[in-house]
C-alpha cells in the first residue's frame, strides 16, 4: 500500500510525500519494489546517482529477477562509469532471464561502452527490428559505426528520426555521423537542429567542436564545454566533452590543458574513440609519434566509420615507414570509402599511388 501511495504521489508530483512513503516501504526486510521505485525516484528528482545505488542494491539483491531493479542500477553503473559493475550486472541478469529483451537493450549499451563490440553486435541481434524505442536504434547505429558498416548504421538513425522526426540526440547522431564522414558542415547544421529541439542539449552545445575544434568565440569554447562537463552526470557524455575540450586546448596551443583533459576523458570513458583519438592528438603535439600512433589506431578500432581517425592513423603509421606500410595503405583505402571530403580523397589517392610504389621497388 505505502508504494501503491508513492506511485500515486508520484503522478501529482508530490516527490517528497512519495519519498516518505518509499523509505519506509524500504524498511521492510523482504521489500524490492519500494527500494526499485525509491531509487527511481531518486534518480528522476535529480540526486547524485550515487544515492539511488543503495536501494537499487538492495533491491537486486532481494529479487535478481525484478527487471526495473535490474535496469536501473545497470544504467546507474553505467552513468558513473562503473564498467566492470556495469558489466557484472548485465552478464547476470541475461544468464537469469536470457529472453527478456529489455536486459539485452541494455547489454547492448553495456558491451559497447565497455569496448566489447562482438559482444555489443551480438546483444543488439536479440532485439526486434520492430523495436519502437528510440535509444535502441541510437544503440544500434553507434555499435555498427564502431563495426565499420555505415551504412546500415545509417539506416538505424533513420528509423530513429522517422520514430521521432524532433529528438533532439537524434539530430545529435546525425551530426557525429556527418562528422564521421568528414562533412564538417552538414554535421553543424545536424547539431543546430537538435538545438532547435531542446535548446539545453549538451551534445547540440558541444557538437559543433567536435566537427571543428575552434579555440575563440563568444562565448568562449573552453567555457562553454566546462560548463557543460560540470553539468554532466554521465561518465560516457562527460568523456566526450573532455576530448572535445582537449582539442579546443590545443588550438590555443594550451598543450598542458590539453593533456590533463584527455586524461581525465579517458578516466571517465576509456572506450570512447573520441577520447582516444583527442589523445593522440596531444601526443602528437607532446612529441610523442609512437603513443600517438598507438591511440589513433584505438580510435580507428573503436570506431572504423570514423575517417580522421583512421586517416591519423594511416598518416602516423606511413610515417613509420618499414613493415608499417602495408597498414597505412588498408587504413587509406578504408578513408576512400568513408571520407566525403574531396580534399582528404585526393591526397589520399596519391599518398597509396605513392606508397604502392614504395613497397614495389
Amino acid at each position: 500500500m505505502q508504494v501503491a501511495l508513492a506511485r500515486v504521489y508520484m503522478q501529482k508530483g508530490a516527490l517528497d510525500k512519495a519519498r516518505t512513503q518509499l523509505e519506509e516501504a524500504a524498511k521492510d526486510p523482504q521489500d524490492y519494489e519500494g527500494n526499485a521505485l525509491l531509487g527511481e525516484l531518486l534518480l528522476k528528482a535529480g540526486v547524485p546517482t550515487e544515492v539511488a545505488m543503495e536501494p537499487l542494491t538492495r533491491a537486486v539483491e532481494r529479487n535478481g529477477s525484478h527487471a526495473p531493479s535490474r535496469h536501473l542500477l545497470t544504467r546507474a553503473l553505467l552513468a558513473q562509469g562503473k564498467l566492470p559493475e556495469a558489466l557484472k550486472q548485465i552478464d547476470a541478469w541475461t544468464a537469469d532471464n536470457p529472453a527478456l529483451e529489455l536486459a539485452w537493450r541494455d547489454a547492448a549499451l553495456v558491451y559497447f561502452q565497455a569496448g566489447k563490440l562482438k559482444e555489443a553486435e551480438a546483444a543488439s541481434a536479440k532485439i526486434s527490428q520492430n523495436a519502437d524505442d528510440l535509444e535502441v536504434w541510437r544503440t544500434k547505429a553507434l555499435i555498427l559505426f564502431a563495426r565499420g558498416d555505415g551504412r546500415n548504421a545509417m539506416s538505424a538513425l533513420e528509423k530513429a528520426n522517422k520514430l521521432n522526426p524532433k529528438d533532439a540526440e537524434t539530430f545529435c547522431e546525425i551530426g557525429n555521423a556527418f562528422v564521421r564522414q568528414g562533412n564538417s558542415d552538414t554535421a553543424v547544421k545536424a547539431f543546430e537542429a537538435a538545438l532547435r529541439e531542446e535548446p539545453k542539449s549538451v551534445c547540440g552545445l558541444a557538437g559543433p567542436l567536435h566537427a571543428r575544434p575552434v579555440g575563440k568565440g563568444k562565448p568562449a569554447p573552453r567555457e562553454v564545454l566546462n560548463q557543460l562537463i560540470t553539468r554532466s552526470t554521465n561518465a560516457w557524455e562527460k568523456g566526450f566533452l573532455q576530448a572535445t575540450l582537449a582539442r579546443v586546448y590545443l588550438v590555443n596551443n594550451d598543450v598542458k590543458a590539453a593533456r590533463a583533459a584527455v586524461d581525465d576523458a579517458l578516466a571517465s570513458a576509456p572506450f570512447h574513440s573520441v577520447a582516444h583519438f583527442a589523445a593522440g592528438e596531444v601526443a602528437k603535439r607532446e612529441k610523442d609519434e609512437a603513443k600517438a600512433v598507438e591511440e589513433w589506431g584505438k580510435a580507428a578500432e573503436l570506431d572504423g566509420s570514423w575517417s580522421q581517425a583512421r586517416l591519423s592513423y594511416a598518416d602516423g603509421l606511413a610515417k613509420q615507414g618499414g613493415d608499417a606500410v602495408p597498414k597505412a595503405i588498408t587504413q587509406y583505402e578504408a578513408v576512400l570509402v568513408i571520407d566525403q571530403n574531396e580534399n582528404d580523397l585526393a591526397r589520399v589517392k596519391k599518398t597509396i599511388t605513392a606508397l604502392k610504389k614504395q613497397l614495389a621497388q
